[in-house]
């Protein structure tokens, strides 16, 4: 009986400082990624668009065509698979390779202000 309880109290020791280890390691990784993120000023958003003005152009033409593509970004897709809406592998990789050069990696969104 009295080992029963001892394991039950040796237990209840480890799970609680299980949860305090996956807390305490929750809130490092937190505070470690939280100030990573740092968005360029406007200035330079301006400067890279018109560096970058004719691949924008290019881009935009390709969206204009590609109606049904909702987004496009570094890792995914929406649609998830862009053959269902007629959009070849090819084209996804030239697509790819335009937001690439334009240093643009988060990708597109159209809008109805870009496919008027």
């Amino acid at each position: 009986m009295k080992f029963k309880n001892f394991f039950k109290h040796l237990f209840k020791f480890f799970l609680i400082l299980l949860l305090i280890f996956f807390i305490f390691s929750f809130l490092i990784s937190f505070i470690i990624s939280s100030g990573k993120t740092v968005h360029k000023s406007d200035k330079d958003l301006i400067l890279d668009f018109q560096k970058n003005r004719p691949v924008f152009k290019k881009l935009l033409g390709m969206i204009q065509k590609d109606k049904g593509l909702l987004r496009v970004d570094s890792n995914w897709t929406s649609p998830a698979n862009p053959s269902s809406i007629g959009i070849t592998d090819e084209r996804m990789n030239i697509i790819g390779i335009f937001l690439l050069s334009s240093k643009h990696q988060e990708g597109l969104t159209p809008t109805a202000d870009l496919v008027k």
